[in-house]
């Protein structure tokens, strides 16, 4: 090879390079953000914030998202769980981004977890996030801080489930457990003159805490004992501040406990001259965003003065269950009730829709003619699983309908007017190749409900048996192939420590077909 060939071999190689090396920079990419909750500054105005603690981490596996809702529920799933470092592979096969876009998209679908959960929102003090990759391909790492840990989270629901076992009876009504709550908060909660305890958990273990404080275990409680709440941030008197939004039986009221408690606090002593308010009444010291909070109250909010007894004809006289609620954008699922009323008279239905974990998501508002029928599809965010609580002040026929158009499929299953503590199912088809047998169950008590699963062969053989559990307002999903690990034909005896209702799914694996099989009651 001469001279001049190696040179130009050379310069022809190095230019390759150069091609390849610019072509990759443009393919991998980077960026980064850190951002902390105004809510979390809004506590300092006097003073610097304290440091968040984040540091550039990565989850050791990323969770994989090709889909902005699916990106979305991973996101509000880690933060609910108080994880503080996570990452998530996120593409799009319907709506694709440019990495320009990453940003964006972060932030729009953090403001949509935080939107639709008041608790998180005033929990989680801020992020720092780093994302790489290219077009419409990124991975995401997120290192999250909040005001209390997994840990202390279960240490919160356990005290809270034991207050309200203690405070609250069997026949209470909405409006009389409203008041137990706010009365134990007051009473037990002084407020912190050194403005330095700003939670829940400070509230509920150390006894004393800021408005924040007040406000988070309000809204808690209430929400446990399923009562629907929003958290309000303000000012009061001119100064930061935070209140309650409190739904009983026809409108919405604002409720601050902490201005209803003493300062210095007196043992003993509750007031109520913040205590279910009218727009008009509490604004003549507290302001606050009118337009975003009316639009989560969907026009419901209350225009006359309280008047104490407003639940005392709360007017439901039946209560019915549906054990499963699924709703996903992604793959166009949704949750539809179909309810009829026979009575000759109207009737009045409230619509409550849980998380799996026992969360009130939302709440609907229906009345029903004399014989008329209501159709309509269930009002809660995308990717939501769950249950739903139907009351009525008549009795009603109905049911729920699962369907999704990816793959194309249908189910129904009918409301439960009853709970029950044992129950049969008489046939079971799972192997994990031809059909599942999932088992859908509600838990709607303020106890943990335990499972025992007695599995009998076509013999009438117990041959396994196997445990699970449903959270306090919750519900759960349980593949009986995957939790006994056999193959299963036969039928099933379900015990649970509480009363529940249950619902079994057959589930092809090989076609689009379903079917279900109600849980028939033994007690």
């Amino acid at each position: 090879m001469d001279r001049l060939t190696s040179r130009v071999l050379r310069i022809s190689l190095l230019c390759l390079l150069m091609i390849i090396v610019g072509a990759w920079s443009g393919l991998a990419q980077a960026g980064s953000a850190v951002a902390v909750n105004p809510y979390y500054l809004g506590r300092y105005l006097d003073s610097s914030p304290q440091p968040l603690v984040l540091s550039e981490r990565r989850a050791s596996t990323p969770i994989e998202c090709s889909s902005i809702s699916s990106f979305i529920i991973a996101l509000r799933d880690q933060m609910n769980q108080r994880n503080q470092v996570f990452s998530i592979h996120y593409t799009d096969i319907e709506n694709s981004f440019t990495f320009a876009q990453v940003e964006s998209r972060i932030n729009s679908s953090l403001h949509q977890v935080l939107y639709f959960d008041d608790y998180l929102k005033f929990s989680y003090q801020g992020h720092q996030v780093i994302w790489s990759g290219s077009d419409n391909d990124v991975v995401i790492d997120f290192t999250v801080q909040y005001d209390t840990t997994a840990a202390q989270e279960i240490e919160i629901t356990n005290r809270i489930n034991q207050i309200l076992l203690t405070i609250i009876s069997a026949g209470m009504n909405d409006e009389e457990k409203a008041k137990a709550i706010h009365d134990w908060v007051v009473l037990n909660v002084a407020y912190d003159t050194t403005g330095q305890r700003h939670s829940i958990y400070d509230a509920l273990f150390s006894g004393t805490a800021v408005c924040e404080g007040y406000a988070l275990l309000m809204f808690r409680m209430l929400e446990i004992a399923g009562i629907p709440v929003h958290i309000i941030d303000g000012t009061g008197d001119g100064e930061v501040h935070a209140w309650n939004l409190v739904y009983l039986c026809s409108a919405w009221f604002h409720v601050d406990a902490t201005w209803d408690d003493p300062i210095p606090d007196v043992p003993g002593q509750v007031r109520y001259n913040y205590y279910n308010l009218t727009d008009s009444q509490i604004a003549v010291d507290h302001t606050w965003d009118h337009d975003h909070y009316s639009s989560q109250v969907a026009g419901q909010l209350a225009d006359t003065v309280y008047v104490e007894g407003i639940c005392a004809n709360q007017g439901y006289a039946k209560t019915y269950y549906i054990p499963y609620l699924s709703t996903d954008d992604y793959t166009a699922r949704w949750t539809g009730l179909a309810l009829a009323n026979s009575a000759q008279q109207s009737c009045n239905v409230q619509v409550s829709y849980y998380s799996r974990s026992g969360t009130l998501l939302d709440l609907e508002h229906k009345t029903i003619p004399a014989s008329g029928q209501r159709i309509f599809v269930a009002a809660t965010p995308s990717g939501t699983e769950g249950w739903i609580k139907v009351e009525a002040s008549t009795n009603l026929d109905g049911l729920a309908l699962i369907g999704q158009t990816t793959p194309a499929a249908m189910y129904d299953m009918d409301m439960k007017a009853t709970l029950h503590r044992r129950f049969l199912l008489s046939h079971l088809a799972a192997d994990g190749v031809n059909w599942d047998s999932i088992v859908m169950a509600c838990n709607p008590n303020n106890a943990v409900a335990t499972l025992t699963y007695s599995y009998y062969n076509q013999e009438g053989q117990l041959t396994a048996t196997r445990l699970s559990s449903i959270p306090v307002n919750g519900s759960v999903q349980d593949n009986l192939y995957n939790l006994f690990g056999q193959n299963l034909a036969g039928s099933m005896v379900i015990e649970s420590s509480q009363p529940i209702t249950a619902f079994m799914l057959y589930d092809s694996l090989t076609t689009t077909w379903k079917a279900g099989l109600s849980a028939l009651p033994l007690d």
